[in-house]
C-alpha cells in the first residue's frame, strides 16, 4: 500500500480537529509546479502516493459542500 501525501494527511487532521477547513493548491501533480523562489520540473508521483484515491476523496468532499 502506498503512503498518503503530506497534504492529504494534513487535510485529514484538519477535518478531524476544526469546524471549517479550506483547501487550495491541490493539483495532484498534473501541472508544472512553480515555487515562488524557483522553477520546478514536473515529475510523476503515481508510483509513490495513491493520488487516484486522494482525488476521489477530494471530489467526495466537494459534493458534500
Amino acid at each position: 500500500m502506498l503512503p498518503p501525501t503530506s497534504g492529504f494527511i494534513g487535510l485529514s487532521l484538519a477535518i478531524n480537529n476544526f469546524k471549517d477547513v479550506s483547501c487550495f493548491g491541490f493539483d495532484f501533480y498534473e501541472s508544472k509546479a512553480d515555487h515562488y523562489f524557483e522553477d520546478v520540473v514536473k515529475y510523476e508521483r503515481k508510483d509513490v502516493h495513491p493520488l487516484n484515491i486522494e482525488r476521489s476523496f477530494f471530489e467526495f468532499l466537494i459534493q458534500c459542500i
